[in-house]
């Protein structure tokens, strides 16, 4: 990845697997902690109940969102999982809304977290059947589609978790994602329940899935895993300065490569905020300020750092 890359063996990572344990199987405990609100407008009040049913459902899913992936690692503490589905209208059984979910990683030595993963999908059109009661959809895959949608997202999600802590730790994961493509697709095919906005539209699996298991995803996910491990994580915040700058020179290159890649977009989506955040705290050289000035404004343009 990286013609000199720094590599670490100091206590801080022995001790850490950083928030995993080693040698267990996402089946053997709870991955992922929900975080579940449906909110609603201009929904008839006798709707209010099945709507309310809905959100129970979508926090079970969550509660038992167990595919059938072996990873060398699971998390001590379930991933911090952020669901809001905002219902704006409603005909009969047949609902149409807004989906956000949001995935978390800690930071280490800090009590805050990280942002790995945010999808945001408008117009998503779906029928609530009153018979569905969702039993088992934590560990198959779900026939229903807004469940299914969550099973994708989640799943990617858990990936570039996984990612953040090993180098290519999510690859059971997207295995996983790769096996059940079809189903995936099949979500956002001829605008099927979703006009493919922002966030539906590069990462769904018809883009995004097809870039990050090519060798552009390959060095995309090493570079995840630099960021987190080294620069986020690093001991003292001058250091994610200089490391940060390692990253972004690295995903450069990706892009200059292939300036239509999704993945560089992901990250500025996800990492800008943090970025920005964590450099108005940080006494920069001049040497570092203007490269990093320089690196962000090429690669996130749209976007106003305070350095």
């Amino acid at each position: 990845m990286y013609s000199s890359p720094i590599v670490r063996t100091t206590v801080k990572y022995f001790l850490l697997a950083l928030g995993l344990l080693f040698a267990q199987q996402v089946s053997a405990q709870q991955l992922i902690f929900p975080e579940v609100q449906v909110t609603t407008l201009r929904v008839a009040e006798t709707q209010i109940p099945q709507l309310t049913s809905l959100q129970e459902k979508l926090q079970q899913m969550l509660l038992g969102y167990r595919p059938n992936v072996e990873v060398n690692y699971s998390p001590i503490q379930p991933i911090r999982t952020v669901v809001q589905l905002r219902i704006r209208e409603s005909i009969g059984s047949r609902y149409r809304g807004d989906l956000e979910l949001v995935m978390l990683r800690p930071i280490y030595g800090e009590e805050s977290e990280s942002v790995v993963y945010l999808a945001n999908e408008s117009d998503i059109e779906f029928e609530l059947d009153r018979s569905y009661t969702g039993v088992g959809i934590g560990n198959t895959l779900p026939e229903h589609p807004l469940f299914r949608r969550l099973f994708y997202h989640i799943t990617m999600g858990s990936l570039y978790y996984y990612d953040s802590f090993a180098s290519l730790g999510g690859t059971p994961f997207l295995t996983y994602l790769e096996e059940h493509r079809t189903r995936f697709e099949e979500l956002y095919q001829n605008g099927a329940g979703s006009n493919l906005s922002l966030g539906g539209s590069y990462l769904a699996p018809q883009r995004h899935l097809s870039e990050i298991k090519g060798a552009w995803g390959t060095r995309f996910r090493e570079l995840w895993y630099f960021y987190h491990r080294e620069a986020l994580d690093s001991d003292t915040p001058e250091e994610y300065g200089e490391l940060l700058v390692m990253m972004l020179e690295g995903l450069e290159k990706i892009r200059e490569e292939n300036s239509s890649l999704t993945l560089i977009q992901y990250f500025s989506d996800t990492k800008s905020a943090e970025i920005n955040e964590r450099l108005s705290r940080i006494s920069l050289s001049p040497s570092l300020q203007q490269s990093l000035t320089e690196l962000l404004q090429r690669l996130m343009p749209g976007t106003k750092f305070e350095l």
